[in-house]
């Protein structure tokens, strides 16, 4: 058992394949644990398998910071990762690491396209504001009303602004944790409803623990 941070996210690391695990002294609070297990290499290409257990101890489909943060572990390669929401393919290089996505599919936009909901692997809820101040007003009106878990308890929830032409700023509610510092498919999902909401090729996601990068079935963070 390991702990291990990524943009801003700390995970607690359970490795399958380890026989003992050293438990450190005190228990830290992590937003996610991830049980893994390496399989076998095929080519180059390393292949694990990997579950996800929020903080609240609900079974997340998805994590994608914690995929990165166990390429980052691991090192510079090529990798797929088997999860309850599908296979993605992982490549760590010298300048950046990527995830391969889904296409991702829009279920749904209302109220005016102020709201989209998307499936990425798992469900996240978009809420778009004309500026930063009303997406921070509203936000911290969540929190004070004690709603601050999650805003929808069925998606992870995504509060954002179009700070200029292809960059947003994103404010992230975890089912299951909370609010967190980041979350890379909330990214890709905030990623595909903006492209197609703004008809854009390509979009920059800053949210509190870091910044991403989102294309067509790809979600990339420069190192």
């Amino acid at each position: 058992m390991q702990y291990t941070q990524f943009h801003g996210n700390t995970f607690c690391f359970v490795n399958k394949n380890a026989s003992e695990f050293q438990l450190q002294s005190e228990m830290q609070e992590v937003d996610l644990t991830m049980h893994y297990e390496y399989i076998e290499n095929v080519g180059t290409t390393k292949i694990f398998k990997c579950q996800f257990t929020n903080k609240d101890g609900s079974e997340a489909s998805l994590c994608c910071n914690a995929l990165f943060a166990l390429m980052k572990q691991e090192g510079l390669g090529e990798y797929l990762f088997k999860t309850l929401s599908g296979e993605y393919y992982g490549f760590y290089s010298d300048g950046e690491m990527y995830l391969s996505m889904p296409d991702g599919e829009i279920i749904e936009s209302n109220m005016s396209d102020f709201i989209f909901n998307v499936n990425v692997g798992n469900l996240h809820e978009i809420m778009l504001f004309k500026d930063d101040k009303m997406q921070y007003n509203f936000a911290c009106s969540q929190q004070i009303y004690g709603n601050e878990k999650c805003l929808n308890v069925d998606h992870n929830t995504h509060i954002i602004w179009n700070k200029n032409g292809d960059t947003f700023q994103v404010r992230c509610f975890e089912r299951g944790v909370g609010e967190t510092q980041a979350c890379g498919s909330g990214a890709y999902a905030v990623g595909i409803a903006m492209m197609q909401h703004f008809d854009l090729q390509e979009v920059f996601i800053e949210m509190k623990g870091g910044r991403y990068q989102v294309k067509k079935n790809k979600l990339i963070v420069s190192l």
